[in-house]
């Protein structure tokens, strides 16, 4: 656990800079950060009205619990607040983006 914060950003189909946000949690996980950072993202989405949304994580974790089968009823409340949102009426495209780390 360390103090962490959740963030992300918006960016239009020519990947121009739309809007960002970060949110200090405090004493936290990075699975929880990670969770924190894509439901106020989706909440800022929907807020304003962004109708066609590709959410990016990092975290092949956080990917296969949101796009699991039994996401639905998992135990995490970060996990069931994110498939809410999910459940709206907007195309949303989950994708986990691949990493890479450069050792020189």
């Amino acid at each position: 656990m360390a103090h962490l914060v959740a963030g992300g950003l918006f960016r239009d189909h020519e990947r121009a800079w739309l809007l960002g946000f970060n949110k200090f949690l405090g004493i936290s996980s990075v699975l929880e950060s990670e969770l924190r950072g894509i439901l106020e993202g989706l909440r800022l989405s929907w807020s304003n009205g962004f109708e066609r949304v590709q959410c990016q994580t990092d975290s092949s974790e956080v990917y296969n619990m949101l796009t699991s089968p039994d996401a639905s009823s998992s135990t995490i409340s970060l996990v069931h607040a994110i498939v809410d949102f999910l459940s709206k009426s907007w195309m949303l495209w989950p994708n986990v983006r691949q990493t890479s780390l450069l050792i020189s």
